[in-house]
């Protein structure tokens, strides 16, 4: 027997060398069972498929970082911020990456779908079955999430594959998780193979309850085009789910895959130094002041930017988020944007932000040893210096400084600056998920509870109420950071974040203008202004229930499912999205105008990724086929079909 798992380990590996050195577009065409179904055991191919989808550090930092992370602005790149793809990326992952993990994994359905028929199967087979069509089910929304309609629930097939619309790819995930989450047997032993599944360990409990989770999140995705479909999908997942108990909905529930340094598939999605990270302007108005949690109280918590960060320190540096706006430098910094905190730089440390944000970002100026990862300890280093349209120049350092900027064109004020925008200087994202030690969270509990309380909110029966799910979720994410003990008074917190949200459920007042200070540093003068709470599309509420619930599933995804919070916003406008500055016309983004930008519109914000070049070349029928389905021209402003906002 030992020979024989050698042999198929071998004969596996062959395969899937094979099937990785295919690069061309036609292998979606490429039959399953070609390679016969004698030569590979189906573990390994849903394994291979699990630890494949990580994304080796070429297609995570373009895939992962500079399309998912900054179109979800929790990331202040370029690229797909500001509408830009670049087809070879697209073509990358298309073809050399996504497309082999769905190959994998229809080999393994076919294959094993053959042996049950033929006789050769293991008792643990149908569940491996089941299982791979799980996996499946999520993938194809992932390529469908990215593109539009495509041809991937009907690939490799030995024919050339037509595309589906949205409609059809969504109801088939669907119906397809429903289906297989049903015939999952957890009466069967799968300890045989329990350690070729990287994920969960074939743990069938697991897997169903990750199928339902997935199902609550893409009847969810149909709320605005489907709601009579999306409410029964809905509804049918929490009936059969039987309970809270059968959704992903605690850590240890939770699907994830540890991480590795290096370079392969199993390296950490966000490691590659060069790419630091940095906190945008859209998340820092969205968490300065939520939650009403002092920064100070965190300084004694291991794993925060502020660990051991002395009172003195504190004292000199620690500004009030709800009394003062920053350094006003409208020479310097984009005024062309809704951002509320337009030409401002906060030059100190937020005395109240949510908590999990010290957890995820590094404070300029402060080597705290476990989330600084760009640390110089030369102290001119830190000196910004600023010069206005009169040449008058500024100087001041950056140390303790929490400031954010989205990306954007900043036109000639970007120019007028020094060290303003070098990495030490702007709070990036934590070492941790540099260097680790990590596991990729695929979906977390506090998603669940979110989903839950979204629909509980629209009057669909989830066994619940809002209130109970929301402040679940929250509870959950706060775990997950390590920041349990600050849950209670986080949630019955009724202070603002810079956009008008509360965390506090019941308190659904909205905020109004006041006056806050700012500071001139060109005159060196103290000086007031009218805060105004930004409309984000045209919305006259910021403080609504379902504002609420979105902006926390937003801050408890961050950052490991930043194409779920990209999908959220295309999907409701939510939450607020800072525009990407437009000084001058952004290109690819034309509908931002440099006062257009003023105000948020959907058309400032990318929709999805235009298709690859090869898909044209190599099956232009499919190609034309999905642009009908798609509705419009093959561009990143043209929104997907369930994407109303």
């Amino acid at each position: 027997m030992k020979n024989n798992k050698l042999r198929q380990l071998i004969l596996t590996v062959l395969v899937l060398i094979f099937l990785g050195a295919c690069s061309d577009f036609e292998d979606i065409n490429t039959s399953p069972t070609a390679v016969g179904p004698d030569k590979v055991q189906i573990e390994y191919l849903i394994n291979n498929s699990i630890i494949r989808a990580q994304q080796n550090p070429h297609i995570a930092e373009r895939m992962f970082i500079l399309n998912w992370k900054a179109a979800a602005h929790y990331e202040s790149g370029g690229y797909a911020l500001v509408g830009s793809d670049v087809n070879g990326w697209s073509e990358d992952y298309w073809k050399d990456y996504v497309g082999t993990w769905i190959n994998l994994v229809q080999q393994a359905i076919s294959l094993g779908t053959a042996s049950l028929e033929d006789g050769t199967a293991y008792s643990y087979t149908d569940n491996l079955v089941q299982i791979a069509r799980i996996w499946r089910a999520y993938l194809i929304s992932e390529v469908s999430d990215n593109f539009g309609p495509n041809p991937s629930i009907n690939a490799f097939q030995g024919e050339n594959p037509d595309s589906y619309s949205l409609q059809d790819i969504y109801h088939f995930i669907i119906e397809e998780l429903e289906d297989a989450q049903g015939k999952l047997d957890a009466d069967v032993d799968m300890s045989s193979v329990s350690k070729y599944d990287y994920m969960m360990g074939f743990d069938i409990t697991n897997w169903k309850q990750y199928a339902n989770s997935l199902r609550l999140r893409f009847a969810m995705r149909l709320s605005e085009v489907e709601a009579a479909y999306a409410k029964t999908a809905f509804e049918k997942a929490v009936s059969d789910a039987g309970g809270i108990s059968g959704f992903v909905s605690t850590l240890e529930s939770m699907p994830t895959v540890p991480e590795d340094g290096g370079w392969k598939d199993l390296t950490r999605v966000m490691s590659r130094p060069w790419n630091y990270q940095y906190i945008t302007a859209t998340m820092t108005n969205i968490t300065f002041g939520l939650g009403g949690i002092k920064s100070r109280d965190l300084a004694t918590v291991p794993g925060t930017s502020v660990y051991k960060l002395t009172t003195e320190v504190f004292d000199n540096h620690e500004k009030s988020v709800h009394d003062y706006l920053g350094l006003y430098m409208p020479d310097n910094i984009a005024t062309a944007v809704n951002n509320p905190a337009k030409g401002h730089f906060f030059d100190g440390i937020p005395d109240k932000i949510d908590p999990r944000i010290l957890k995820m970002f590094a404070i300029p100026g402060y080597n705290d040893g476990t989330v600084m990862f760009r640390y110089d300890a030369s102290g001119d280093s830190y000196k910004v210096k600023v010069w206005n349209t009169s040449n008058d120049t500024a100087r001041f350092n950056s140390d303790y400084s929490f400031n954010s900027w989205t990306n954007g064109d900043s036109g000639e004020k970007s120019s007028r600056t020094d060290v303003m925008y070098f990495s030490y200087n702007r709070p990036h994202i934590s070492k941790v998920y540099h260097d680790g030690p990590t596991e990729r969270v695929w979906f977390g509990p506090w998603e669940t509870y979110f989903l839950l309380a979204e629909a509980a909110t629209y009057g669909w029966n989830t066994g619940g109420n809002a209130k109970a799910f929301y402040e679940a979720g929250v509870r959950s994410s706060f775990e997950y950071h390590g920041l349990s003990q600050f849950a209670d008074d986080y949630l019955a917190s009724t202070e603002y974040s810079r956009v008008g949200t509360s965390a506090s459920f019941d308190h659904t007042a909205e905020a109004t203008d006041y006056t806050i200070n700012n500071y001139d540093p060109y005159a060196e003068a103290a000086g007031t202004m009218t805060y105004e709470y930004p409309a984000n599309f045209g919305s006259v509420t910021n403080n609504d229930v379902l504002t609420k619930i979105i902006t926390q599933k937003y801050i408890a995804n961050c950052p490991w499912q930043p194409l779920e919070a990209w999908n959220d916003h295309r999907r409701l406008g939510l939450p607020f999205f800072v525009n990407p500055a437009a000084e001058n016309i952004l290109p690819n983004l034309p509908g931002a105008t440099p006062t257009g930008v003023l105000v948020s519109k959907r058309e400032f914000f990318p929709q999805r990724l235009r298709y690859p070049i090869s898909l044209q070349n190599t099956n232009p029928g499919s190609y034309e086929q999905a642009l009908q389905y798609l509705g419009g021209s093959d561009l990143v402003t043209t929104p997907l079909w369930w994407a109303k906002h």
